[in-house]
């Protein structure tokens, strides 16, 4: 002190030196303390925990800190890296609604500290992501009124991720929750305190309170999705570089609507008056995946479920590269999630969870009132999302189900559709046949619920699918004939009358063969199929354009339903119009088939359910969307032409009808021949009868 000078020679000063020489030692000591001590932002009390499942339990601490975490009745040790990171983990025990607490304890010398997260339970956990229709609000759903009355469910436990994005992959959520862990009410669902504004997901809701009617534990269910957002942003950089997709950037190229003379977007329809509308400027591939997906990936989750492809309708590149990005991004983040797991289950000796199931929604209708019959790329996004299948689960895609939404659009609200418990219900079906159900263990064992709309379901949760055309009648010029043209307002016979030439050609037939169809020794309605319209199937007719899925006419014309059985549809085309809009070309054919290939397929003006085939059980689930191209011959044991995906052009000829029809003719004919011939033989001639 005497060498600090005269002025803290004073019992003040002295006291002051004193003080903060403690201070910073307290400082030094503390930095090594369990000042630092905290769970990750998505371990909370109410959580809902995976059953039968390696659970880590993990989060920080100050470097060597030793950390003790008591739950089920058991005490795990776990002692803090350098960097200032513990882990534990156990086996969860099965799905249970009996409500658990975990003390999370913290030691460094001298200083400790505490965690209590109460109201913990196991059950199956739900990711709910995509963009703004995931993100629609319950509080706008269709049946928001009477579903927010009865909003009062202890055992559905909700979660809602911030949005938010990152340049670099996040081990914890860089914001806190805008909904931590939660039983389901009134308040939780529809309007929160701090965030007045928000509503819980609602087709996320809906989904997750069809499962919990089944199956009776609890329910966890997590809302990750950001409005106007790229499957290119949901994407890690394994799956970009997998599809060729390196750009830091997102384009954003407009689609041409052919025919109407304008250039418009998807966005340009109702978004000014949109509340779901965000800036494009701060999309980068991989930001989401960074930021709101890999912070999630040291929770197990039993599935997730998906609405999203609006936004990458809106550049032909993004459109293009869908049917590899959607694929790939699916079997990433299983492969992520198991990657996560493993290294858990390492210090446990269990196996690593297996591929979860991935659940998502076809893209619903837009642009309800066009007439247009030009198809969008909302019509080729929807066949990309099934990787070019036109149905799931397929081999590109294993484990995953599908809600079709083409017949659910809203005028009202055209881009956001508020009917988000139908999609929902459907998602729903395709979970608990495959997830849940004992059907597949025991066909006789109905689910829980005995209610119609989940009934009889079996292996129809997806409605029925095609399984193959076959050409019944071909082109075949039938005749000419003279046809005489007298004026309506002639009044001398033969004045003014001319004749032309014309040609009459027979309608070809077609039959579209359908599988997953009901079973009538399983139901109680042996009808199969219902036809709502006759409209929805179109033929290509033009070789070499067929594989341009936005041509329309004259590439693609219309046909018509003329009949249907239990599993098949019979459709109908004008031979002549086959030739006239094929330029006159010999021989004409058919080269490809498609169904429901518009933006708004479904006659919308109608209301919603006016597709034109549905599954006749209930509930009555649509034919989805699909195509078949580059058509080749071949016969089937019905001794017809079967059309399907090959690399031969067809031409045209009789079916085999016809040919066995002109060969019992020429048959008759020489029968008759012979006949005629052996009586005019065994005649007597006149000579014979002179002589008798």
């Amino acid at each position: 002190l005497f060498f600090l000078g005269p002025k803290m020679t004073n019992f003040g000063s002295v006291l002051f030196v004193v003080q903060a020489v403690c201070i910073a030692l307290l400082l030094t000591k503390t930095s090594h303390a369990c000042t630092s001590f905290r769970l990750p932002h998505h371990l909370t009390s109410h959580a809902v925990l995976q059953a039968n499942a390696t659970v880590p339990i993990w989060g920080y601490a100050s470097p060597t800190s030793n950390v003790t975490v008591d739950i089920l009745g058991r005490t795990f040790l776990a002692v803090a890296n350098q960097q200032g990171n513990w882990a534990i983990t156990f086996i969860s025990p099965p799905a249970s609604t009996v409500q658990h607490d975990m003390r999370v304890r913290c030691q460094n010398g001298d200083m400790h500290g505490q965690l209590l997260l109460t109201d913990i339970v196991f059950g199956d956990v739900w990711l709910c992501s995509g963009q703004s229709n995931m993100q629609f609000p319950l509080n706008k759903a269709s049946t928001a009124a009477t579903t927010v009355v009865a909003a009062q469910h202890s055992n559905i436990r909700l979660f809602a991720v911030a949005a938010s994005s990152s340049r670099t992959p996040q081990y914890d959520l860089p914001t806190s929750p805008t909904l931590q862990w939660t039983p389901a009410n009134t308040t939780t669902l529809v309007g929160l305190t701090e965030h007045a504004e928000f509503s819980f997901s609602a087709v996320c809701w809906f989904f997750g309170k069809a499962l919990y009617k089944q199956v009776r534990y609890p329910i966890g269910l997590i809302q990750a999705a950001v409005e106007s957002t790229s499957v290119l942003e949901w994407s890690s950089p394994d799956v970009l570089q997998s599809c060729n997709r390196t750009s830091t950037k997102i384009s954003h190229g407009n689609h041409t609507t052919t025919g109407t003379g304008k250039t418009r977007t998807w966005r340009d329809h109702k978004q000014s008056k949109d509340a779901l509308a965000t800036d494009h400027k701060s999309q980068r591939p991989g930001a989401r995946w960074n930021a709101m997906i890999h912070p999630l990936l040291s929770m197990p989750i039993k599935g997730a479920i998906w609405w999203q492809g609006e936004e990458d309708t809106l550049a032909p590149s993004r459109t293009d590269a869908y049917s590899c990005m959607f694929p790939e991004m699916i079997r990433d983040w299983r492969l992520k999630w198991n990657e996560r797991a493993q290294l858990y289950s390492n210090l446990t000796s269990s196996p690593a969870k297996s591929s979860f199931p991935f659940g998502f929604v076809q893209l619903q209708p837009l642009e309800l009132k066009t007439t247009q019959p030009i198809p969008t790329p909302v019509a080729k996004l929807r066949w990309a999302q099934t990787a070019n299948y036109g149905y799931v689960p397929n081999p590109r895609m294993p484990n995953t189900f599908m809600a079709v939404a083409a017949d659910l659009g809203d005028p009202e609200s055209e881009m956001h559709p508020r009917f988000k418990e139908q999609v929902a219900t459907r998602l729903s079906l395709g979970a608990l046949h495959y997830y849940y159900s004992e059907h597949n263990k025991n066909p006789t064992q109905p689910l829980r619920d005995t209610s119609p709309k989940l009934v009889n379901t079996g292996s129809y949760w997806t409605g029925p699918l095609v399984s193959s055309v076959t050409l019944t009648s071909s082109i075949m010029k039938l005749s000419s004939t003279t046809v005489l043209q007298v004026p309506a307002n002639s009044s001398l016979p033969g004045e003014n009358i001319t004749s032309f030439e014309t040609e009459i050609y027979r309608n070809i037939t077609l039959v579209v063969h359908l599988r997953n169809v009901p079973d009538p020794n399983q139901t109680d309605d042996d009808k199969g199929i219902i036809i709502r319209h006759k409209t929805g199937f179109e033929v290509c007719i033009v070789a070499g354009q067929c594989s341009n899925l936005l041509q329309g006419p004259p590439v693609w014309i219309p046909a018509g339903i003329s009949g249907h059985g239990r599993d098949w549809i019979q459709l109908k085309v004008s031979g002549k119009r086959i030739i006239e809009e094929g330029g006159g070309k010999n021989p004409p054919f058919v080269f490809g088939v498609r169904y429901q290939w518009r933006v708004n397929p479904c006659n919308p003006q109608q209301g919603i359910l006016h597709c034109s085939v549905y599954s006749a059980t209930k509930p009555r689930l649509p034919l989805p969307p699909f195509v078949t191209l580059n058509v080749s011959r071949q016969a089937s044991s019905r001794s017809q032409l079967v059309l399907h995906v090959g690399s031969t052009s067809g031409y045209e000829s009789w079916d085999m009808w016809d040919v066995l029809a002109i060969v019992g003719v020429c048959v008759v004919v020489v029968v008759l021949a012979w006949l005629v011939h052996i009586i005019a033989k065994s005649r007597p001639h006149g000579d014979d009868i002179e002589m008798m």
